[in-house]
């Protein structure tokens, strides 16, 4: 257990409250501005504290973008890892569960999954990332990557889907199909990405579960 003196514990508490206080003020920015609009100034103004604070915490918008993302984000990894522990789910249907949750979250906060998008964009494919925003910014992809190596290894997923990237294509495309169809729509593209991505390819076996279901009806 880590043991904090005085000062140590009124530091973070600080921290923690300009953390929580920056996203929040940017989550309302986003609902009438988008990422490229969004000034760290506009920020500070909104969350009624100094720039020097932010710095203290953030070092570029980019990086509160990514924590804001991961504050609504993370509860879908936690539902996955919890369900990649119960043998009898098919790691497909893990997969399949976590990317139409991420539909969801779209859904739910379309300003929000639209800034986390540019972001990325923005930082991930820069020569000189910055190193907080980006892992913040690559840990859904990286997540969904090892759900596939996962699968890969478990015998039910190709091994022509488990390709190094392949977790970040799913991710945005998941994204911008609810972003650019609809809700509506944009879950039905990621729900059919899904059906066409994890049919049963030759070269992949049957899970467990869908092994013993056969048998059972025959």
């Amino acid at each position: 257990m880590e043991l904090l003196t005085p000062n140590q514990r009124a530091g973070r508490t600080r921290r923690d409250r300009t953390r929580q206080q920056v996203l929040a003020a940017t989550h309302e920015l986003l609902k009438d501005r988008s990422y490229d609009d969004l000034r760290v100034a506009d920020i500070v103004k909104a969350a009624n504290i100094g720039e020097a604070t932010l710095y203290q915490v953030f070092r570029h918008k980019a990086a509160v973008v990514a924590s804001l993302f991961l504050e609504h984000y993370q509860p879908i990894e936690a539902d996955a890892e919890r369900e990649t522990t119960d043998a009898a789910i098919a790691s497909t249907e893990v997969l399949s569960a976590f990317l139409m949750r991420l539909a969801t979250l779209a859904q739910a906060e379309p300003a929000l999954a639209r800034a986390y998008l540019r972001a990325f964009v923005a930082e991930a494919y820069m020569r000189e990332p910055l190193p907080d925003a980006l892992d913040d910014l690559t840990r859904p992809g990286a997540f969904c990557q090892s759900l596939l190596e996962r699968g890969l290894r478990a015998g039910v997923v190709s091994h022509t889907l488990a390709v190094e990237g392949v977790g970040e294509l799913l991710i945005v495309t998941v994204l911008q199909a609810v972003l650019r169809h609809g809700p509506d729509q944009g879950s039905l593209i990621a729900r059919r990405l899904v059906e066409a991505m994890f049919g049963q390819p030759d070269d992949v076996k049957p899970s467990r579960k869908t092994r013993g279901r056969k048998g059972a009806n025959t």
